[in-house]
């Protein structure tokens, strides 16, 4: 028996020598990778029947490198050395590829996935966004895979212009202008969570278009108008271009902070502009259906004195930002109703009283001289 041992250790000892310092390290790897297969499943891998399919092949990814590793520097002879090496080479390449996107759908999962907790338990499902970007790790990935495959195969030739895969190379180099603007651009507002799904945005200056951010796909994103309620698609370039207002994203925990102008003029004396503004909140809060944040009250200032009004501004607090247009109305409606309780006009006309505007002692000339044009008496 001991001599059996002895036999089986000196085996194995001269075998340990005829394998290289990389192939060591890799075999070392491997059977590391081998022990803590199920553990790294759990943080990687998934739930349920994903989590057990991803563990099978992380085993038998490994020990099939094992055995080729095995094979290679004990069974084999040296001139079958460089067919067993092109082969291990491509094991090797799809193992880590496919780890890589498995780990990459992971992470993709967790930030751009749905979270809920159903019994205590966090749960985290699919959404569009996390598919669209899983897609594209994978495809890009596969790619660099293929790419290496065919380096270590030794089929160069299709690598080239004139290859199959140099023709799509081509292909896709000369139209990237149409289409790799609005593919970087998605993936930089997805990653960077600029706007996400259900925010509301107000995009450009001049012209704003006030909207709901629908989803954001590959090329383009789907916006809802809030205004006039229809679907309206921006390329994903043209939107990173435009400036962008998240009216979403709160700077205070009371909510968006609206501010609606008014022009009245300056003949109302201050407090009867706030008696105004005090009636309309008043009548707001009453209806009951008008979704501003009342807890918090309102601000009034006189933001620009005009050649024939003076600007104030009312600010309110409004966190139903889907109804945003409708509360917009609702205000000044109910400003319109109290400034015509309390007489005081809204209108700012561009002339004044023509008796405001003649001359210092040309207010007792007849009202016929005055619209009579110039020249009229030299006439008669």
């Amino acid at each position: 028996m001991d001599e059996i041992l002895s036999q089986i250790a000196g085996f194995l000892s001269a075998s340990w020598h005829q394998f290289s310092t990389l192939d060591r390290i890799l075999l070392a790897i491997n059977v590391v990778v081998l022990v803590t297969a199920r553990p790294l499943m759990d943080r990687i891998g998934g739930a349920g029947s994903a989590r057990n399919q991803n563990l099978a092949m992380l085993r038998a990814g490994t020990l099939l490198v094992i055995l080729f590793l095995i094979v290679y520097n004990i069974v084999l002879p040296a001139e079958q050395h460089t067919f067993v090496t092109r082969v291990l080479g491509v094991v090797l390449i799809a193992f880590v590829g496919y780890l890589a996107s498995s780990l990459t759908n992971r992470l993709i999962k967790h930030r751009f996935g749905h979270k809920r907790e159903v019994n205590g338990e966090t749960l985290i499902s699919e959404t569009y966004n996390s598919r669209l970007l899983g897609i594209i790790s994978a495809a890009l990935l596969f790619v660099l895979a293929l790419v290496a495959i065919v380096q270590i195969l030794g089929f160069e030739d299709l690598l080239h212009a004139g290859g199959v895969l140099g023709v799509i190379g081509v292909m896709l180099a000369l139209t990237q202008s149409s289409w790799a603007p609005d593919l970087i651009s998605g993936l930089i507002i997805l990653n960077s969570r600029l706007m996400e799904e259900g925010d509301v945005v107000e995009l450009g200056d001049s012209e704003q278009l006030l909207a709901l951010v629908f989803r954001t796909k590959l090329f383009h994103t789907e916006l809802l108008d809030l205004t006039r309620n229809h679907r309206v698609m921006m390329q994903n370039a043209n939107l990173r271009s435009c400036t962008i207002r998240n009216l979403s994203k709160f700077a205070s925990a009371r909510g968006l902070r609206e501010m609606l102008e008014f022009n009245i003029g300056y003949d109302v004396e201050p407090k009867a502009v706030k008696r105004l503004f005090d009636e309309a909140f008043s009548q707001l809060r009453e209806s009951g259906d008008c979704q501003i944040e009342f807890a918090h009250g309102y601000d009034l200032f006189p933001v620009a004195a005009g050649n024939f009004a003076v600007t104030w501004a009312f600010f309110y607090y409004t966190k139903d930002l889907r109804r945003l247009v409708t509360t917009r109305y609702r205000v000044v409606g109910a400003t319109v109703q109290a400034a015509r309780h309390y007489s005081v006009q809204l209108a700012t006309p561009m002339l004044v009283s023509a008796a405001h505007q003649l001359p210092l002692g040309m207010a007792d000339v007849p009202d016929r001289l005055r619209r009579e044009p110039a020249g009229s008496e030299a006439q008669s």
